[in-house]
C-alpha cells in the first residue's frame, strides 16, 4: 500500500493518470471527461514550476492553436448572439490550454507510449462490450449498433467515435514498425477495428482504415505470404460484407444521389427523413453547402461572427422548407465552411494555417503517426464540421499536440 502511494506522489505519474483517464472518459462520453479536464488544468497551473513549463512552450507549433482560440474572441466583437458567441469561445478553451498542457508538462516517452497502447486496449475491450449488449442482452441487429447502444451508453455520434478507432490503427501500425507487437496478434488486432469502424458506418474512416492497411502491408510487412495473408483478410472481408444489407443500402444511396441541386432541394423540402427510411446524407450535405455558401458570398471577408452563421443556417432551412434542416438545425458538415461563415475568407486560412503548420512540422519530424492523423482530420473536414462538437474539439486539442510531442522524444526506447 505505501508502495502504490510513493508511486502516486511522483508528479509525472499523477499526470499519466490524469492523461489516461482523460482519454478514456472522452470515448465514454461527455460529464467525466469535462471534470478531468478542469482537473489537469489546475494540477498544470497550481504547480510550483509553472513559469519554466511556460517557457518550454514550442511557440512554432503552439502559435495556431493559439490564433484559432484567438479569432473566435475577435468574433464575439461582432456576434449579434452574444450567447451563442461565449458558448462558442468556451466551447474551443480546450485549444487554449490542452496542447500548452501537453507540450509543456514533463512526461516520458515510455510513458506517453504506455498511455495509447492502454488507451487501444481500452477501447477493443469497449468495443466487445458494445456489440455483446446491442446482440446478446438488448437482441437488436449488429448494423443498427450506432443508433442504439452507442447512443444509449456514450451519446456520441458514429463518426467521433470513430476517430479513436482510427487512431487505435494507426497504433497498431506503429507498433508492428517498431517491433512491440507480434504480426499475428497484429492482424488480429488491425481485423477487429476494422470491422468495428465498418460497424459505426462512417463512410471517410472506412476508406481512410482501408488505406492505412495497405499501407501496413506495404511498408511494415516485409515477407510475401504474410503481405498475401492481410490482403486476403482484407479482401475476404470485403466479399464477406458486399451482400449485407448494409452495404447494400451504402452502395444504394451512394449510387442514388440527386446532384441536381434544385431537384434535391425539391425533394427534401416538406418532407421529413428519419436515419431509418434510407435517406441520403450526401443529398442532404449538398443542401447544407450551398446555404453555408450563400452566407459566405454575403460576408466574404470577416464573416457574420461566431455566434451567428447558425442563426443563418436555420434561416436558410426555412426558407427552403428543408424539413430534416428545420428540426435538427444541422450545421455545415464542412468544418471549412463553418470557418468561412463565422470569420469569411480569414477564418478558412486560421483553420489552414491551424492544419498546414501541424501537417509541415510533422513532415519535418519524419512523423508519419501525426500526418495520417492530420490528413484524417483534413480529409473528414471536408464532410464534417470535426471542431463543432464537444468530442472533435477536446480530442484534436489531445492528440495533435500528443503526437508532436511523443515523437519529439528521444529520452527512451519504448
Amino acid at each position: 500500500m505505501n508502495t502504490i502511494i510513493n508511486i502516486l506522489k511522483i508528479r509525472e505519474n499523477q499526470y499519466f493518470i490524469l492523461l489516461l483517464a482523460l482519454l478514456v472518459f472522452l470515448s465514454k462520453g461527455f460529464h467525466f471527461s469535462s471534470n478531468v479536464i478542469a482537473i489537469i488544468s489546475l494540477f498544470y497551473l497550481l504547480d510550483k514550476n509553472l513559469l519554466l513549463k511556460l517557457k518550454r512552450i514550442d511557440f512554432k507549433f503552439y502559435l495556431p492553436f493559439l490564433l484559432y482560440f484567438g479569432i473566435h474572441i475577435i468574433g464575439l466583437l461582432y456576434s449579434d448572439n452574444q450567447q451563442k458567441s461565449w458558448d462558442k469561445l468556451i466551447g474551443k478553451l480546450s485549444f487554449l490550454l490542452i496542447p500548452a498542457i501537453i507540450i509543456s508538462e514533463k512526461i516520458s516517452k515510455k510513458s506517453m507510449f504506455k498511455i495509447l497502447v492502454y488507451f487501444k486496449y481500452w477501447l477493443l475491450i469497449f468495443a466487445l462490450f458494445l456489440i455483446v449488449k446491442q446482440v446478446m442482452i438488448d437482441e437488436r441487429s449488429l448494423w443498427t449498433l450506432p443508433y442504439f447502444t452507442l447512443k444509449e451508453v456514450t451519446n456520441i455520434h458514429q463518426w467521433y467515435f470513430s476517430q479513436f478507432y482510427f487512431l487505435a490503427l494507426l497504433l497498431v501500425l506503429y507498433q508492428t514498425q517498431k517491433n512491440t507487437i507480434s504480426i499475428a496478434l497484429a492482424i488480429l488486432e488491425i481485423s477487429f477495428i476494422t470491422f468495428f469502424i465498418l460497424l459505426l458506418g462512417s463512410g471517410p474512416t472506412m476508406i481512410l482504415a482501408v488505406l492505412v492497411i495497405i499501407l501496413l502491408v506495404l511498408t511494415v510487412i516485409k515477407k510475401l505470404h504474410l503481405k498475401l495473408l492481410v490482403l486476403g483478410i482484407l479482401l475476404m472481408g470485403v466479399f464477406l460484407m458486399k451482400d449485407t444489407f448494409f452495404i447494400k443500402k451504402k452502395i444504394h444511396r451512394i449510387t442514388h444521389i440527386e446532384w441536381n441541386l434544385e431537384k434535391n432541394i425539391k425533394k427534401h423540402a416538406l418532407v421529413f427523413s428519419s436515419e431509418f427510411n434510407g435517406y441520403n446524407t450526401l443529398e442532404l450535405r449538398l443542401i447544407k453547402w450551398h446555404l453555408a455558401t450563400d452566407i459566405i458570398k454575403n460576408n466574404l471577408w470577416i464573416g457574420v461572427g461566431a455566434g451567428d452563421h447558425q442563426d443563418l443556417l436555420n434561416k436558410g432551412y426555412e426558407k427552403i422548407q428543408f424539413q430534416n434542416g428545420m428540426k435538427y438545425h444541422y450545421n455545415a458538415h464542412n468544418q471549412y465552411l463553418e470557418e468561412g461563415m463565422k470569420f469569411g475568407i480569414i477564418g478558412i486560412i486560421v483553420l489552414l494555417f491551424f492544419l498546414g503548420n501541424s501537417l509541415i512540422l510533422a513532415f519535418k519530424q519524419g512523423n508519419v503517426f501525426l500526418i495520417m492523423m492530420i490528413l484524417f482530420i483534413a480529409i473528414s473536414a471536408l464532410i464534417e464540421s470535426v471542431f463543432v462538437r464537444y468530442h472533435g474539439i477536446v480530442f484534436y486539442s489531445i492528440i495533435i499536440p500528443f503526437l508532436y510531442t511523443f515523437h519529439k522524444l528521444k529520452d527512451a526506447k519504448i
